[in-house]
Parts: structure tokens; sequence; C-alpha cells
């Protein structure tokens, strides 16, 4: 594998990064904010067609990217040797290691946040204690954990969809 084409696979897994750390949880903010501030929605929903079109220049334009910064140059060899592994191989990897990370890092808070729901609900209400009131933090840790879990069962073709 050439360096060029080794950072081509990096600019693609950074961007599908990029999807996962910024437009998903952006995507979960813009529907509460739409019900109390129109200016405020507007403006992520601004955000998150920011961040569409940096993935998308990452995913389409990675060759010019790696041309414009010179990722390629200033090695000592020209080819990477990675024990004959494939682009497709690496991508896979990255997808499966992004994915798991969101599941291992949203399900603790979501198991938390699922049980400070129910017990908000049950016990009687005090001044002393406030409601529940983190449910954007609930329903970001559902989505999260599932997009993770699409993302490692999905990731052939998130593979063949970046490659």
């Amino acid at each position: 594998m050439s360096p060029r084409d080794f950072f081509k696979i990096v600019i693609k897994v950074l961007a599908l990064l990029v999807i996962v750390n910024g437009i998903v949880p952006a995507i979960a903010n813009v529907f509460p904010w739409f019900g109390s501030e129109m200016s405020s929605g507007l403006i992520l929903l601004g955000l998150v067609l920011l961040f569409s079109a940096l993935v998308y220049i990452m995913l389409v334009y990675s060759d010019t990217i790696v041309s414009f910064f010179g990722l390629d140059k200033g090695f000592d060899s020209e080819k990477f040797d990675f024990s004959k592994m494939e682009k497709s191989y690496i991508l896979e990897l990255g997808a499966v290691i992004i994915g798991l990370s969101l599941v291992f890092n949203s399900l603790p808070t979501l198991l938390y946040d699922v049980f400070a729901y129910f017990r908000s609900e049950v016990q009687n209400y005090s001044a002393l204690e406030p409601l529940y009131n983190n449910e954007y933090f609930l329903y970001q840790n559902i989505i999260s954990i599932i997009v993770g879990i699409a993302l490692i069962s999905a990731r052939k073709l998130v593979t063949k969809l970046f490659d």
C-alpha cells in the first residue's frame, strides 16, 4: 500500500468519525430546539449541513486533500507494508472500532438515564429532588447505541460506500 492510499483511507475513516461524533449528536439536538427557539434550531441545522459538506469533501476529494497537504511526500519508502492488508479491511476495521466505541461509551450513561427516568416517574415528588429532565441525553444515548450497532452490522456496506 502506498502512502497516498494509506492517507486516503485515514481521511475516509475520519469522515466516518465526523459522521458519528458530529452529525448524529447534532441531529439529536435539532428536534428539541425547534420546539423552543426557531433561530437556534436553524443555526444547528446549518451546522449539520456544514458537517455534511465536510464529510462529502472528505469522501469525494480525499485524493485532492492528500495532494494539497503533501501527505504522501517525504517518506523513505514508496510502500507501506501492512502484511498485504487491503484498503477495505482497514476501512472495515475502522468502522467496527468506531461502532464499538459508540456502544461502549453510551451504554453506561443510557443505563443510568433509564434508571433515573423510572425513578423520577415512581418516586414521590419533593422540593429537594428535582424531576428527571434530561430526556435529551436519554434519546442521544439511544441513538448512539443504535448507530453503533448499525455501523458494526453494516460494516461491509459502509466499506463499499466509502471505498
